[in-house]
């Protein structure tokens, strides 16, 4: 088990490693990647400080939320990975989160409340409902709320039953594969492959490596949806996009106007079905026109091939 928290501008974290039985795990080799607020990998290591027991360090000077991956070795056998975490407030103001009793104290005596001791709750009396009078309603409101209930009961039942993912899909995913397979027929390709787990980049690293060759990337025309970013800037990112993210580290270039927002997304490992086609420079404008003419809706022209080398990937805005 892994237990991690941010202790001033530093992130520790500790490991607990035990067997099925109980029993201490030692001399384990443990490294770590940190994937701080702004998308920047941080390798960490940690070390063993007592029976079963490892810790590690790392800076943790920014706002947000830390993501730690560990991946631990037994001598050449490698465990399942551990993923952690820990948050920095948004400012160091909510960092230390103690009481203004002072001010409670005065809003108490201008609104006619009164200031609760933590210490004695059972004091405060909560509950205690002698001296106010009862609520008393001379409507009848059950017929009504009946009549609501019933309404938001079909609402929901309708709702359900549409196919949201069908309305979505005819700019994303649905009925795409069939008409970019059409639209291939007619066109000159150098390679294809479908976006799945692996992500955008993920792909394409293995496109570019199979075929030996640098891409640059235009990050700004990727089509995405936008409600992804939404997720995104709300930190709900899966734990397989972070391994993405890692797992293209070693040939992706990142120009430092790329946003930790746009990296996350070329990366994700939540894609709607899409393809990505290598065609001869001088059809790429051909083939857009090609795939959006049988329904394509979201063809792009996202990049180009640089020239022959180890499958190198620039990722520009643009």
């Amino acid at each position: 088990t892994i237990t991690s928290e941010i202790v001033g501008d530093e992130l520790h974290a500790v490991i607990e490693a035990v067997s099925d039985t109980g029993d201490t795990i030692d001399l384990l080799s443990i490294a770590a990647t940190v994937h701080t607020p702004g998308g920047k990998p941080v390798p960490m290591r940690f070390v063993q400080t007592a029976p079963g027991r490892y810790e590690a360090t790392a800076p943790a000077t920014e706002s947000g939320s830390y993501v730690i991956i560990a991946k631990p070795r037994r001598g050449s056998q490698t465990l399942p990975p551990i993923i952690g975490g820990a948050s920095v407030a948004a400012g160091v103001e909510y960092r230390s989160l103690n009481s203004n009793r002072r001010l409670l104290e005065r809003i108490s005596e201008e609104t006619g409340g009164r200031v609760l001791d933590m210490d004695d709750p059972a004091s405060a009396n909560l509950f205690d409902r002698s001296g106010l009078s009862p609520s008393i309603s001379h409507l009848p409101i059950w017929r009504t709320l009946l009549v609501w209930t019933l309404f938001v009961f079909l609402l929901d039942v309708g709702t359900r039953r549409v196919a949201w993912d069908r309305l979505i899909g005819t700019q994303f995913g649905v009925g795409l594969r069939a008409a970019a397979a059409e639209a291939l027929t007619e066109l000159p390709v150098n390679a294809c492959t479908d976006i799945t787990g692996f992500g955008l980049l993920g792909h394409l690293k293995e496109m570019a490596r199979g075929s030996g060759v640098n891409v640059e990337i235009s990050a700004d025309s990727v089509p995405v949806l936008e409600a992804a970013k939404e997720f995104i800037t709300a930190n709900v990112i899966p734990g397989g996009t972070l391994n993405n993210m890692e797992y293209v580290a070693d040939v992706v270039t990142w120009s430092p106007e790329i946003s930790r927002t746009l990296r996350t997304l070329l990366c994700d490992a939540q894609t709607s079905g899409g393809l990505l086609i290598s065609v001869p420079a001088e059809h790429s404008e051909k083939a857009t026109e090609t795939l959006l003419a049988k329904g394509v809706k979201a063809a792009k022209i996202i990049g180009q091939v640089t020239g022959p080398s180890d499958g190198r990937i620039v990722v520009r805005p643009g």
